[in-house]
């Protein structure tokens, strides 16, 4: 996934908070950060619910989870399916 979001010209920041709270990467789109949960499954984003649930102490507004399935927005996580990566600088939530 790295190399797909570095090839659309996307920066690549990580976030790790004391080894307990890990995003894949961050994503700034306008004025707002987007916290990117790649996964291989459905996986449940345990991190990326964390933040989303504590605005206060991180600002972050929703979130987008890349998995193999179908397109999905639920409880502030927009969810794509891997091939969508490309059109990530065109998505507006």
């Amino acid at each position: 996934m790295a190399d797909t979001l570095k090839k659309c010209e996307i920066p690549l920041y990580y976030y790790n908070k004391n080894n307990s709270l890990k995003l894949d990467f961050i994503y700034r789109f306008k004025n707002d950060i987007i916290p990117l949960e790649i996964k291989a499954t459905t996986g449940n984003a345990k991190s990326l619910k964390t933040v989303l649930n504590n605005y206060n102490e991180y600002k972050v507004k929703y979130g987008i989870k890349f998995t193999a399935n179908n397109i999905s927005f639920n409880n502030s996580i927009l969810n794509l399916p891997y091939y969508l990566t490309f059109l990530l600088n065109d998505i507006i939530l």
